[in-house]
């Protein structure tokens, strides 16, 4: 048996950005930044991409926002496209489990954001 998990914590980089195929499944997208302190105390960020199909797509445009602090985790895909004729690779994290890690706020007219992005640096 073979295993391709990924698991990230860190916070939202902007909402999410969510489009819809033809057939009208919606597809969510996110940059998730995880960080760590190096030995010298350099401060260090890693960006990754994540990617909802469905369902959890339709979850994470409800529920997550710039700064949301999130748990990811789901399966590496690694794609290559053409841009400006060079061939680039692009890795994204596909979801299969996601939780919100500091508490969801219901969204309102004086609160449209939901979430308190006070203590976030993004």
């Amino acid at each position: 048996m073979d295993l391709s998990q990924q698991i990230i914590i860190g916070h939202a980089g902007s909402d999410v950005a969510v489009t819809e195929t033809q057939s009208g499944l919606k597809i969510a997208k996110v940059g998730v930044a995880t960080g760590w302190t190096t030995n010298n105390g350099t401060k260090e960020t890693e960006w990754h991409n994540v990617t909802a199909f469905g369902k959890q797509a339709e979850s994470l445009e409800k529920l997550i926002r710039k700064g949301t602090r999130l748990y990811v985790s789901g399966r590496r895909s690694t794609n290559k496209y053409i841009k400006d004729d060079v061939e680039k690779t692009y890795s994204e994290i596909i979801v299969e489990k996601f939780l919100i890690l500091d508490g969801y706020k219901e969204k309102t007219e004086d609160n449209p954001f939901n979430h308190d992005n006070s203590n976030t640096p993004f």
